[in-house]
């Protein structure tokens, strides 16, 4: 007879293992299921990871050329790309590794196949069923692939292809503009590739704070990326050595490669959520705040419940999943939950934009403070870019953070503050009365924070209050 597990993951991407290590701390039992060969998911495998190696690549290259101004020659760099994928790949395989040691040093059984739902509590892998008290669901997502575009995995690819290409491009075309095509048009751009990026919406990065999308967008053209917003893919040809890509403005794009990046989407029938009646809303897995599904005892994370589509989002509702399952009551605080997207320069933010503030009609200050005026940030060639705090000015949000926008050098690291703020509740004035070592990116941080009540020392700004 199998066991009975205090509690069955199905699924070992970064919501999966996070809810499943956690869930053993707490002296849980727990099953960890997992289809694929290697434990870490997309995130690992085909995502966060891959995608920040080319990335590291890609601002070696950058600081080179920075690195001309003030007079370091290194002359024009050759790309090994053989060498860089193998590069990768040798850190996938080291992270992976890692995840595997740490499931086992956690005592927790790793059920190799595909899980899926037969009932409250019980999950069919192969010819056998396993039954838990509490279920969590991690299975991820999947890339959309519309039927114009001829997936081949060679010369049309998605991002789960994009990482197992061996040899560099001349020429790539990325149809979307969100964080995945913007990262790797930053990537292949800086690696000598020609790139073109089409974005069917007016504008990329919709989500992001307008005026750190017009500087990024600005910083990539001058290196060479093309824009084609407003602009819809009509139609693919594949020929022997090229692709045509047919827009509904312009001419025709003649390319090596096209990355089709537009956005992901979750397999429910194949989970077996239907015969359960786990509702379903907008094509995802809905959940309470504690994570739970409509079925009790049920809970699931990550790209399933698409409120993030971040690693770090699933891996903190698979521990406030398992907090709950353990009978510790917790809810997630999407407010606290940093974005980055990571191209050179990064931009990062937490909680909400300027936009969204406006048309809640929410009375705010903005405090601004700029890259040029650090003087860390001067002496690395890195003056591109501004720290952003929004903070409320009446009533229970008075002094408190509203969001935050950083865009430059770093960005990723100096949100990491702002989000702590946040998620605590604390007031602005806690992030003004901060000592930031000097000199320091933080500083921005600071002033940023500083400037909201017109007291930013190294600014010219509004009168203090």
């Amino acid at each position: 007879m199998a066991a009975v597990f205090d509690l069955i993951v199905i699924g070992g991407g970064p919501g999966g293992y996070v809810a499943a290590i956690r869930a053993a701390q707490l002296d849980l039992s727990v099953a960890l299921i997992e289809k694929s060969e290697t434990l870490g998911g997309t995130c690992l495998h085909r995502g966060c990871i891959p995608s920040k190696a080319y990335l590291a690549a890609a601002e070696m290259v950058e600081i080179a050329k920075k690195a001309e101004k003030v007079g370091i020659h290194f002359g024009n760099p050759k790309i090994d790309f053989p060498k860089l994928v193998a590069s990768k790949d040798e850190k996938v395989k080291k992270l992976s590794q890692g995840i595997s040691e740490l499931v086992k040093a956690n005592k927790i059984t790793l059920i190799r196949g595909e899980g899926v739902l037969e009932g409250p509590g019980k999950v069919k892998v192969g010819n056998q069923t396993h039954q838990g008290r509490f279920v969590l669901l991690a299975t991820g997502s999947e890339p959309v692939k519309p039927a114009l575009f001829p997936f081949d995995g060679k010369s049309v690819l998605t991002t789960d292809e994009l990482f197992s290409m061996k040899d560099l491009p001349q020429r790539l075309l990325i149809v979307g503009g969100g964080v995945s095509g913007c990262e790797m048009a930053c990537a292949f751009n800086l690696l000598g590739v020609q790139v073109t990026l089409v974005e069917l919406q007016p504008t990329i990065l919709p989500n992001e704070e307008k005026m750190a999308v017009k500087g990024l967008r600005s910083v990539l053209e001058k290196r060479g990326v093309i824009f084609k917003t407003g602009i819809s893919v009509t139609g693919v040809k594949q020929e022997s050595n090229a692709v045509t890509v047919n827009l509904s403005e312009g001419d025709p794009v003649v390319v090596d490669k096209v990355l089709v990046a537009i956005g992901r989407r979750v397999d429910s029938k194949a989970l077996g959520l239907d015969s359960l009646g786990i509702q379903m809303e907008k094509g995802y897995v809905k959940t309470n705040l504690s994570m739970e599904t409509s079925v009790e005892g049920i809970y699931a994370v990550g790209d399933l419940v698409g409120t993030t589509l971040l690693a770090h989002g699933a891996m903190a509702e698979g521990e406030c999943a398992v907090e709950n399952i353990a009978g510790t009551p917790a809810e997630m605080d999407y407010a606290a939950v940093p974005r980055v997207v990571y191209t050179l320069p990064e931009i990062a933010s937490v909680g909400f934009r300027e936009e969204e503030i406006k048309n809640k009609q929410v009375p705010y200050k903005a405090g601004r403070f700029s890259y040029r005026a650090s003087g860390k940030a001067l002496c690395h060639e890195d003056e591109e870019g501004f720290a952003q705090i929004l903070a409320g000015t009446e009533g229970e949000n008075k002094d408190k953070i509203l969001g935050a926008t950083i865009f430059g050098a770093h960005a990723a690291d100096l949100i990491q503050e702002v989000t702590l703020v946040c998620r605590h509740h604390l007031s602005v004035q806690s992030l003004m009365e901060t000592i930031h070592a000097h000199p320091s990116l933080g500083e921005v941080v600071h002033e940023a924070a500083l400037d909201t009540q017109g007291r930013a020392i190294h600014k010219v700004g509004r009168k203090p209050h």
